[in-house]
């Protein structure tokens, strides 16, 4: 597949009237010239010759009006020579001539008058359509003009999208809502992405997604499934970005990226506690870390049921000597919205200590007993 994304240059317009830009993502022209006639018509790439065609002289008292209107600026050039009757020698009256117009009737500018032999006639370039004036009288009908025409339309805009969610926290599904259709084979969805501003990045399902949201082949809501077990369930600003191909006025296909920001709001702001054990011995020591649930800054405070406290996220080394219960308390700055986790690590007492020795060959050591506690 070709995709549009710079005007084509001109040494690439005229190289065949077959043309196509592969795979359906561009105009295709007409696959013989047209005749010189009255006639409108829209193709994007086409050629145009005298009543006689490319090998034919033209006919007697002509005068044709030939218009193409593709509803984009059009580059012409000519494809070979220019032979049309010249006026007398010293004549102020043509004879034969041709009228290039910049729209899409003879009221408007005239790009150029050509008549006689031209062995290199200019290029041209509309601000629109094209209007072709051909005259001819009743007598010496030389070959005549081949022109070729290729459209250059501007870049289509993107569709606006705004970014949703069904239901309430914690959310296992976003909406983007298209202000108008796109194509689902032009939907790049390898190019999806769901982010927070704190870098948090969920994992859209796109077989579900490209199932759900392109039934009929074309859809203007794209229903976006997350991945199971990493639903949005804190306070974030989610960011959904996405190209998509987007057909411009000669239906060649332009990939524009979109992008759509919503607030998941309605979440709990209790903390994430991670602990690298729940069970101890006396003397032994754990790690805690508090993960803020939201993606917005939050503060956050520890206290313990032993009467310790410390302030921030953590992680942090604590050694209890009973079981204790360890609570953190997340508070976000920008909604003021508050939660609290906590988590008891349980000390054991297993009820025998005896103080660090050395043992000498032949020497023995009794070991008291007692309860195990916690």
């Amino acid at each position: 597949m070709t995709n549009r994304a710079t005007s084509r240059p001109l040494s690439t317009l005229f190289a065949a009237i077959t043309l196509a830009w592969g795979g359906g993502f561009g105009a295709l022209a007409q696959t013989a010239p047209y005749l010189m006639s009255d006639t409108v018509v829209t193709d994007c790439i086409g050629e145009l010759t005298d009543s006689g065609g490319p090998e034919e002289a033209y006919g007697n008292n002509e005068n044709l009006v030939f218009t193409v209107d593709s509803e984009s600026p059009l580059d012409v050039v000519f494809l070979g020579s220019v032979d049309i009757e010249a006026a007398a020698p010293g004549g102020a009256v043509l004879f034969d001539y041709l009228v290039l117009h910049d729209g899409p009737d003879l009221n408007a500018p005239v790009l150029d008058t050509l008549y006689g032999s031209i062995a290199n006639p200019p290029a041209y370039t509309t601000t629109g359509a094209l209007t072709v004036h051909f005259v001819s009288d009743a007598s010496a009908q030389p070959q005549g003009f081949h022109l070729a025409w290729t459209a250059n339309p501007p870049p289509p805009d993107p569709p606006v999208a705004a970014l949703s969610a069904p239901g309430s926290c914690p959310f296992t599904a976003l909406f983007l809502d298209l202000s108008f259709p796109v194509e689902c084979d032009l939907i790049s969805w390898s190019t999806l992405t769901v982010s927070a501003d704190n870098g948090t990045i969920w994992t859209v399902d796109t077989a579900a997604a490209t199932a759900i949201s392109c039934p009929g082949g074309q859809s203007d809501m794209l229903t976006l499934p997350l991945i199971s077990g990493e639903p949005v369930d804190g306070n974030c600003t989610l960011t959904a970005a996405l190209t998509v191909g987007v057909r411009d006025a000669c239906d060649s296909v332009w990939l524009l990226p979109i992008d759509a920001t919503w607030d998941a709001t309605g979440c709990g702001a209790e903390p994430d506690v991670l602990l690298d054990t729940d069970t101890v011995c006396i003397g032994g020591c754990v790690v805690l870390e508090a993960i803020p649930r939201g993606c917005g800054p939050t503060d956050i405070s520890w206290s313990a049921s032993d009467g310790s406290t410390f302030s921030g996220p953590g992680p942090w080394e604590t050694c209890p000597t009973v079981t204790t219960t360890y609570t953190a308390t997340g508070v976000e700055t920008e909604s003021g919205s508050s939660g609290s986790t906590s988590v008891t690590v349980t000390v054991l007492n297993l009820g025998v200590w005896v103080q660090d020795t050395t043992l000498c060959p032949g020497e023995s050591l009794t070991l008291a007993s007692g309860d195990i506690q916690g």
